[in-house]
C-alpha cells in the first residue's frame, strides 16, 4: 500500500531539512510504518529529488522499522501510510509484533521525529499503536523520570525526610550513600544502573554511554573487616583485567562536600566520552507544529525524541542463540563475559552489519553478534554464555584484522 500525497510531503520536508544549515552534518532516515512499498516510492522521489550524492551523505535510507534495527539516525522521518477511506475502516495495529515494530520505529531518532499522517486522531481507535503515536506527537508531556522502576522525584523526596538511622534504603540500593550519589549522577542526566550485576559480581552504580561504561564503588566509612577489604579488591582487579574502568567515592569526603568529591567523576565520564543520554533529560523541548499541505496529507508533527509511551521491546526476544560447529578447546571462565560487556552495543551492531555487507562469517555467527549487541543494551539481563562470549570475542578480533573500523 502507498499514500503518494504523503510520501510527497515526506520529500518536500527532507529537501527543506538538506537545504536548513541547521541540520548540516545531520544524518537522516525514513521508515514507513505499513510495508516497505511506501518506502521504496519516498526512495525513488528522493533520488530525483535531492539525488544520490546528497542521500549518501546524509546516510539516508527507506524502509520499514526492521531496515533499521540496532541503527540510528539523527532526524528519522515516519510515514503512516494509513488513509481513511469512504466504506473502509483502518485497521487497528495492536499485536505484540506491532508493537516491537512501533517500538523498534519511534526509537531510531537520536534528535528529532518528524511524523507524517493522513490519519486523525477521529479515524482511528484508541487501541490503536497509531492512534498512540499520533496522540503522543499532539501533545508530548513529560513523564516521570524512572530508571528500572525508580521513581527519581519520589526518591529524592524520600531521602530529604525520610529517618536514614531508622529505615534501610530502597530497592536495590545498600546504603544511602549510593542513593545520594545516584541522585547528583542523574542530575546531570547520565543513564546510570544500581547494583549492576555482573558475571556473579555486583557493582554500586554502572554509568553508561553509547561508547563505554564506568563503575562507581561508594565505599562509606564502616569497616567490615579485612577479609571483605580482600573481596572487594579481587572483584575490582578481576573487572579490571576485564576493560571495566573502576572509581571509588569515598562516604566521609562526599558528605564533607559533594561538589568537589565528585569531581574526579565529571572528569573521568569526560575524559572516557561517556555523555549524557536524552531520556533522562528533565524538560522535554518540544518543536513547532507544523501544517503540510499536500492532498489528503493535514499534519505533520515535528517533536524531540523522548518518552513515547510505547511498550517496550519484549524481552522474551533476546532468546538464546545456539552456536553450531564450533568446539571449545581452551577454559572459558567468566571473564570473557565481562569483556563482551565492556563493548559498547553500537559496537557489535556494527560489527553485524558490516559482516554482512562484506560477505563475512557465517548466518549464525552474525545472529550471535547481533544478539550480544541486544544483550549489551539491556544490561545484561540475559546475559550470554561463556562459549557464545568467547565466540563473539573472537569474531571480533577477527573482524579486525580483516579489515573493520567501528565508526566514532
Amino acid at each position: 500500500m502507498i499514500n503518494q500525497p504523503e510520501a510527497q510531503a515526506v520529500v518536500d520536508q527532507i529537501r527543506e531539512c538538506c537545504e536548513d544549515p541547521i541540520y548540516n552534518g545531520k544524518t537522516m532516515g525514513v521508515i514507513s510504518l505499513l510495508g516497505e512499498d511506501q518506502a521504496k516510492l519516498i526512495e525513488k522521489l528522493l533520488l530525483e529529488t535531492i539525488g544520490p550524492e546528497e542521500m549518501e551523505k546524509r546516510h539516508l535510507v527507506c524502509g520499514d522499522a526492521y531496515a533499521f534495527q540496532g541503527d540510528e539516525r539523527d532526524v528519522t522521518f515516519l510515514t503512516l501510510v494509513s488513509a481513511p477511506m469512504e466504506g473502509h475502516r483502518i485497521h487497528p495495529l495492536a499485536s505484540p509484533k506491532d508493537e516491537r515494530r512501533f517500538n523498534v520505529a519511534v526509537s531510531r531518532a537520536k534528535d528529532q521525529i518528524w511524523l507524517f499522517h493522513t490519519a486523525t486522531l477521529n479515524d482511528l481507535g484508541p487501541n490503536c499503536l497509531r492512534y498512540r503515536l499520533l496522540q503522543y506527537c499532539q501533545n508530548p508531556q513529560v513523564q516521570p523520570i524512572t530508571i528500572d522502576g525508580l521513581n527519581i522525584e519520589r526518591l529524592r523526596t524520600t531521602g530529604k525526610t525520610i529517618d536514614r538511622a531508622n529505615v534501610n534504603p530502597p530497592f536495590p540500593f545498600d546504603s544511602w550513600f549510593e542513593v545520594d550519589v545516584f541522585l547528583k549522577i542523574v542530575e546531570r542526566r547520565y543513564r546510570v544502573i544500581p547494583q549492576f550485576e555482573i558475571a556473579g559480581y555486583r557493582i554500586d552504580l554502572v554509568i553508561e554511554g553509547m561508547e563505554g561504561r564506568l563503575a562507581v564503588e561508594c565505599d562509606g566509612d564502616a569497616w567490615h573487616g579485612a577479609e571483605r577489604f580482600q573481596e572487594d579488591m579481587a572483584r575490582q582487579r578481576m573487572l579490571e583485567r576485564s576493560g571495566w574502568t573502576i572509581l571509588r567515592i569515598r562516604g566521609s569526603e562526599y558528605y564533607r562536600n559533594p561538589e568537589i568529591a565528585l569531581e574526579r567523576l565529571w572528569a573521568k565520564l569526560k575524559a572516557s566520552g561517556i555523555k549524557p543520554f536524552r531520556q533522562y533529560e528533565y524538560e522535554q523541548v518540544v518543536k513547532d507544529m507544523k501544517e503540510v499541505d499536500s492532498g489528503r496529507v493535514r499534519e505533520a508533527t515535528r517533536a524531540m525524541t523522548g518518552s513515547s509511551e510505547l511498550p517496550a521491546v519484549e524481552q522474551s526476544n533476546l532468546e538464546e542463540e545456539g552456536i553450531k560447529g564450533h568446539q571449545q578447546k581452551e577454559k572459558i571462565t567468566d571473564e570473557e563475559v565481562l569483556w563482551v560487556s565492556r563493548i559498547g552495543a553500537k559496537i557489535w551492531f556494527q560489527l553485524a552489519r558490516w559482516a554482512k555487507v562484506q560477505g563475512h562469517f557465517e548466518p549464525d555467527d552474525r545472529r550471535l553478534l547481533f544478539n550480544i549487541g541486544r544483550k549489551v543494551q539491556f544490561n545484561f539481563k540475559y546475559p550470554p554464555s561463556p562459549i557464545q562470549a568467547r565466540r563473539a570475542k573472537k569474531l571480533l578480533e577477527k573482524a579486525q584484522r580483516l579489515g573493520f573500523n567501528p565508526e566514532e
